[in-house]
Formats: C-alpha cells, structure tokens, sequence
C-alpha cells in the first residue's frame, strides 16, 4: 500500500516523489524543477521522462508520504532505501 498525501506543485521538494497523471495514467515519478517547468521521471523501469512547460500542464494527484509493504514470509527481512 502506497500513502499519497494531497500537495499543490508549491509545496512539492525537488526530488518527491509523487503520483502524477501522464496521458490516462496516473504513474509514480520522481519530481524536480528544471527552471522553465517541471520534469517527471517514471520510477518503473522502462519508463519515459515527462517534461511539463507549465503548472497547469501538471496534474498532480499528490506526495507519496508512506509505503507499507506486506513480508508474509516472518523469517525474511526486506531492507528498501528510499
């Protein structure tokens, strides 16, 4: 389970990471200011950088805030930097 937080571009860090739709999708991106807008690199593999000119161009749903992740397996431990 992921926590998305509501966040207006404002209140955004360089370096977020934040849930924006891109086309139809809503999509995980690491967010930063490129001082003539906004770029939006996928987190999953594979996927493309979005550069956005504008805030209204930006669809921001919001700042990812937590991450629960479910081990079923007791005796394993799952050490994820982010």
């Amino acid at each position: 389970f992921v926590l998305v937080s509501p966040a207006a571009v404002e209140d955004v860090e360089d370096g977020s990471v934040v849930v924006a739709r891109v086309g139809g999708d809503s999509v995980f991106h690491l967010f930063s200011r490129n001082g003539k807008g906004f770029r939006l690199q996928a987190l999953r593999p594979g996927g493309a950088t979005t550069v956005v000119g504008d805030e209204e161009g930006l669809r921001l749903i919001g700042r990812v805030t937590g991450l629960y992740r479910r081990m079923d397996d007791a005796a394993s431990l799952n050490l994820t930097p982010h």
